[in-house]
């Protein structure tokens, strides 16, 4: 079944300066927001998906990964020993109880759901509380890998907020990624095929490119 794209994480040593470079690249930022497992992050927002700056900032609460259990924020800080970048992909979900299962019959990933929460700061000061659920898939043949679904279990209007999703370079959607593509071996089957393709004024002027994605065996 076809999937949107959610988010791409950007997972970097140091959230403050990345921050800072981000902006002045022109993307405008959420305040930051602070995981209970350890890390904390910012985000690009546009109209139905967002980038997210990724650190781990506290790793006495870093839970260890355990059979049956993905942990997100070991997963970043193993990351973070090899290099920075794009860490991890997460599609849109509605029921990632029901992606865990799926996953797992599939044998991509024999994990529990994961679902958290965390206080987001609104463009008006104050906080709202955002909840989310997550099911996380791998492959051993591909160590160190994994991408994962999100489902976002509050409101929709306490997340996506306009005033975050203005930025002063006019991207309207994030980096660009054209891809047609089974995604391990069936979230939906063999990779077979992904090109990247600009398509946005904001590349010709060494920006991030917004995203078109097509997936045609989802």
């Amino acid at each position: 079944m076809p999937r949107r794209l959610d988010h791409l994480v950007i997972c970097v040593h140091d959230l403050q300066q990345a921050a800072l470079d981000w902006q002045k690249l022109g993307f405008t930022l959420t305040p930051t927001g602070v995981h209970p497992f350890g890390t904390s992050n910012r985000l690009a927002q546009f109209s139905d998906n967002f980038l997210e700056l990724l650190a781990v900032t506290d790793d006495a609460l870093v839970p260890a990964a355990a059979p049956g259990r993905f942990s997100f924020a070991a997963h970043h800080r193993d990351f973070l020993g090899r290099s920075e970048g794009m860490s991890m992909l997460a599609l849109h979900s509605t029921d990632a109880h029901a992606d865990a299962a799926r996953f797992a019959a599939r044998r991509i990933g024999a994990y529990a759901p994961f679902d958290f929460g965390r206080d987001a700061v609104l463009p008006a000061g104050g906080t709202a509380r955002v909840e989310f659920s997550l099911a996380f898939a791998t492959d051993p043949a591909m160590p160190g890998i994994a991408f994962f679904t999100c489902e976002q279990r509050h409101p929709p209007e306490l997340f996506w907020k306009p005033d975050y999703q203005r930025h002063a370079h006019g991207a309207t959607a994030s980096p660009a990624i054209e891809s047609r593509c089974s995604v391990l071996r069936n979230c939906h089957g063999d990779c077979r095929a992904s090109r990247m393709k600009p398509h946005h004024a904001s590349a010709r002027r060494g920006l991030p490119s917004p995203i078109s994605m097509r997936r045609d065996a989802y």
